[in-house]
């Protein structure tokens, strides 16, 4: 090889790495960083087995769900402080619904009890102009307090088979 086609190359590749943007990519490097870092670390302790990387997905896909919303919450220049806790009283709420009248149930009523909650609070911010930041945390202590009082503060199980 010439050393003009070596430079030639070179410059290509610079060119090419000058265009990406790695902030831009940040989140997916760390990402794979971590995995790398614990798939190397704790090889021998089941970290890369199907059961394991099923957990992971499972518990983050409600995390990513919940994560979606929020965005469009934020692009409008909102916040919604009692995601967490809205969260939660579905959460119990539909355990127990799919406990009493089974899974068909248990996620219409679960769908219904966080429809509920989302038009009060849109109806607060959007109608009675109330600062999103004010309804959000009234509705934090609110769908908090009420999951505590529907369980009875203790856990909601959900014994039927084959759910899970």
């Amino acid at each position: 090889m010439t050393e003009s086609s070596i430079g030639g190359t070179h410059s290509r590749a610079k060119g090419l790495l000058s265009r990406v943007n790695l902030g831009q990519y940040i989140i997916y490097l760390a990402f794979a960083v971590t995995f790398v870092l614990f798939a190397v670390v704790l090889d021998d302790r089941g970290f890369l087995t199907s059961g394991n990387l099923m957990n992971i997905l499972r518990q983050s896909a409600i995390v990513g769900v919940i994560a979606v919303g929020m965005t469009f919450v934020i692009a409008d220049a909102e916040i919604d402080l009692s995601v967490g806790s809205v969260a939660g009283l579905v959460s119990v709420v539909t355990a127990m619904a799919i406990s009493h009248w089974g899974i068909l149930a248990g996620i219409v009523v679960g769908l219904m009890v966080g429809m509920l909650i989302g038009l009060i609070n849109g109806s607060l911010v959007a109608f009675v102009k109330i600062p999103s930041f004010l309804v959000t945390l009234a509705m934090m202590g609110i769908a908090f307090g009420l999951a505590q009082w529907v369980t009875d503060s203790a856990p909601q199980p959900i014994l039927k088979q084959g759910y899970g």
